[in-house]
């Protein structure tokens, strides 16, 4: 599916959200964002990778909805979650199975047609969102009932930090076995790594300019803005592809491959952000983002899993 950018994403989900309607007259309340939208419409929008296929929305809807899959997202927060006494009713509390006209994309083919298809509730949108990390953006969005483009995007650039920085902890050991393996030292090469990224500016420099208590055990990565750790990822994978295409590769050249992309990288941000990586530092670390948002996801919860669409 192609990349679809915040704002038309936005737009969308706006265009085609539909009230319930014996709430239409409720204000004043937190029933008026009880709203739902089509499976079809989301399944145009993000495709079959991550909605599940059309033919499959039950099965796809349905295994969403699943407790424990709540109860294992929040990281063992299970008594600050409400949790329903009748699994059956609360599926029907935010599926409906409707016979709808709907058109369907595949491919450069639209296809007109009559059939099965479901209103989702924004909790169960929400859930099948959440299953993707990297859609932030779409998971907020459910979240945060009549929220604001702009307080959208800048919500959604803020957590974005803790998938970023996972999926950079991961190419990371990827690195470091590739240096384990050609037998070179590991901490030596973080170090010009560090250097080149950061232009010589020493981790603790960095965090005594932006006041963050110094811990070996807590790298600057772990404050590091979204653009940062999406173009040091950048790098990292682009050198262990071409390490896996050459894998006889001595490890000098490797190193000199990886801190020329590296540097790449560093000067691509500023063209793109007009900012630096050492300009690009917060002082929140990732421990306590991941901390806030799962507050957030918790009262989300507590506020919208139990009202019903019917």
């Amino acid at each position: 599916m192609p990349y679809q950018n915040p704002e038309k994403i936005f737009t969308f989900l706006e265009n085609r959200k539909h009230f319930v309607k014996q709430e239409l007259f409720s204000y004043a309340t937190d029933t008026q964002f009880n709203n739902y939208w089509f499976f079809s419409d989301l399944y145009n929008l993000f495709g079959p990778e991550y909605v599940g296929e059309h033919k499959n929305i039950k099965s796809t809807t349905h295994s969403a909805l699943k407790p424990f899959e709540l109860q294992k997202s929040l990281r063992g927060k299970k008594k600050e979650i409400l949790q329903p006494e009748n699994i059956k009713d609360f599926y029907t509390k935010h599926i409906i199975p409707i016979t709808n006209k709907y058109q369907i994309s595949s491919g450069n083919t639209i296809l007109h047609a009559k059939g099965p298809d479901a209103k989702l509730s924004r909790f169960i949108c929400w859930l099948i969102f959440k299953r993707h990390p990297h859609l932030i953006f779409t998971q907020l969005y459910f979240m945060n009932p009549n929220i604001e483009y702009e307080d959208l995007y800048e919500q959604a650039y803020k957590f974005s930090r803790i998938y970023l920085r996972k999926n950079l902890a991961h190419t990371g050991r990827i690195i470091h076995g590739i240096t384990s393996r050609k037998k070179s030292n590991i901490k030596m090469f973080n170090h010009l790594i560090h250097e080149t990224f950061f232009y010589n500016i020493s981790q603790p420099e960095l965090k005594r300019i932006y006041g963050i208590k110094e811990n070996i055990e807590d790298p600057i990565l772990n404050y590091m803005g979204s653009d940062s750790l999406l173009a040091l990822q950048k790098a990292f994978s682009s050198a262990i592809k071409r390490n896996d295409a050459r894998p006889d590769m001595r490890f000098s050249t490797f190193s000199e491959l990886l801190l020329s992309e590296v540097n790449t990288q560093r000067i691509k941000l500023f063209q793109q952000t007009g900012k630096y990586p050492e300009q690009d530092i917060n002082t929140l670390s990732i421990q306590k983002l991941e901390t806030e948002l799962n507050r957030k996801e918790r009262e989300f919860i507590n506020k919208f899993a139990f009202q019903s669409i019917r």
